[in-house]
């Protein structure tokens, strides 16, 4: 349900919203999760199940949420506007918690100071612009009660300790930007700095010995994201050739402040988010999210590779930091190009800096089939010193080493381009507006990587799978056409 309100007061405009809403959702599941195979190719019916691996799934879920929510504006002669947010959320997941609700707020000031103040003629518009937000978020359902799962017809009680203390997530976050226009509005420019801490994020961890359980929930952590985003953009005519080129540029900073307790204060090793042969995400005190470890090969203080008594090179006992996948820097450049009915646009993508993992050139190497390994029996062997190691005796073992395969994610890539042509309403005697025909591309030209794959082809969908290649996909190229009708 909403309520509007838009008023005007002389020199003060007022508009305001003040909600409220009910989500409910339910979320039912029977069926077998098989796993493997079927026995027959493309015969697909449980009776076609190889039965010695079936798992049985039964999921019964229902969260619900209520909220009340106010949004309002205040603007003083079109050039200074005051704006609020305010949300109540009741949240089923916090049910059975000293938490049941949680309040968010915002404020934000904008201010047209090309309104305010007389600007150099070569200004032609000018905006400032700051705000503080609080965004609430609850946590997965069902962890505040004892749960029982039942399975072939028995019940049996979760091994997971209820959290009576739960605490929804929250995000504290705060920006400040500005957008200029010059000459007539020809040429535009944008920028925001952004400041973000999330805090209360939901950890699973084992148990206290001698519990009657085998994990426990905890809220703890803060982490701190802040950056900067900017736009340049152009208008240019030369008669009847209109171009709007644009530039995009970003980058982002993480860092973890704050974590939960561990057992090791020094290292603050908390949890293994996501895990491959050749290394792992992993979240320390003091680093960012993103961060590789692996395995190394040993060196004295001189950085010298330390072997053993085979001459073969010798990994470090300990994980050390590889790399950490997130770009250092972002850039887009946009073009976009119209004359009389024609028009092209394309986009070109730079992703700056980054490190990714590549099983697949371990695996390769293993089996001897990668060009490397062919060189190295080419040349007898690899050289380590003054011996001379055989080529699959020396990659058995630096094949398991992660810092041997860690590439830059450095790529450039023509991401998308388009051509249409519009055909005008008097072709068809106005009785419809317009046609425009489009053909467009996407990811047509990889014109730059360093990486042996396409780095933004990931293992999986996890956040923390974005650093791995385990033979992954390879990445696609589309082509498509679009058809709009105007009436």
């Amino acid at each position: 349900m909403l309520l509007n309100f838009n008023k005007k007061f002389n020199d003060l405009s007022v508009t305001a919203t003040l909600g409220s809403s009910l989500l409910d959702s339910k979320y039912i599941q029977t069926g077998y999760d098989n796993g493997y195979l079927l026995n027959f190719a493309n015969f697909f019916s449980a009776t076609n199940l190889n039965l010695t691996k079936v798992n049985l799934k039964d999921v019964n879920d229902r969260t619900q949420l209520q909220a009340v929510f106010f949004s309002g504006q205040l603007g003083y002669k079109d050039m200074l506007f005051l704006e609020a947010t305010a949300r109540n959320d009741w949240a089923s997941q916090l049910a059975n918690t000293p938490n049941e609700s949680f309040f968010y707020p915002s404020v934000g000031l904008n201010a047209i100071v090309s309104k305010m103040v007389s600007l150099p003629e070569a200004i032609s518009f000018a905006k400032m612009r700051a705000s503080y937000s609080e965004v609430g978020n609850p946590v997965p359902n069902y962890k505040t009660i004892t749960t029982y799962n039942v399975f072939n017809g028995q019940a049996s009680v979760s091994k997971n300790e209820p959290f009576t203390d739960l605490k929804p997530e929250l995000t504290k976050s705060f920006e400040i930007g500005t957008d200029l226009r010059f000459m007539k509005d020809k040429l535009s420019f944008s920028v925001t700095y952004y400041h973000t801490n999330t805090y209360n994020q939901f950890f699973t961890v084992n148990a206290d010995k001698g519990s009657l359980y085998d994990t426990r929930f905890i809220n703890a952590g803060n982490i701190r994201n802040q950056g900067i985003e900017s736009r340049l953009a152009y208008q240019a005519d030369f008669g009847a050739l209109k171009w709007n080129p644009s530039i995009n540029f970003s980058f982002n900073r993480n860092k973890v402040l704050e974590m939960l307790n561990v057992t090791d204060p020094n290292t603050g090793i908390t949890t293994v988010q996501d895990k491959f042969d050749l290394g792992y995400t992993q979240v320390r005190l003091g680093g960012s999210y993103g961060d590789i470890y692996g395995s190394d090969f040993q060196k004295d203080a001189n950085g010298n590779v330390i072997v053993d008594a085979d001459g073969l090179p010798m990994a470090t006992q300990e994980p050390v930091k590889l790399g950490n996948f997130n770009p250092d820097y972002l850039l887009g450049f946009s073009n976009s190009f119209n004359y009389k009915n024609f028009s092209l646009n394309f986009l070109v993508d730079f992703r700056i800096g980054g490190q990714v993992s590549s099983g697949t050139e371990s695996t390769m190497d293993i089996y001897g089939v990668t060009q490397r390994t062919a060189d190295a029996r080419d040349n007898g062997g690899v050289q380590i010193y003054d011996k001379l190691i055989p080529a699959q005796t020396y990659f058995n073992r630096a094949a398991t080493i992660g810092s041997q395969y860690i590439y830059s994610a450095t790529n450039i890539r023509l991401r998308e381009t388009s051509i249409g042509y519009t055909f005008p309403a008097k072709v068809f005697n106005n009785r419809i507006q317009g046609i425009q025909i489009s053909l467009i591309g996407r990811n047509l030209w990889m014109i730059y990587k360093k990486a042996p794959f396409d780095p933004e082809v990931t293992a999986s969908t996890g956040n923390g799978y974005q650093a791995f290649d385990y033979f992954n996909q390879p990445s696609l190229r589309s082509f498509g056409l679009s058809l709009k009708v105007n009436f």
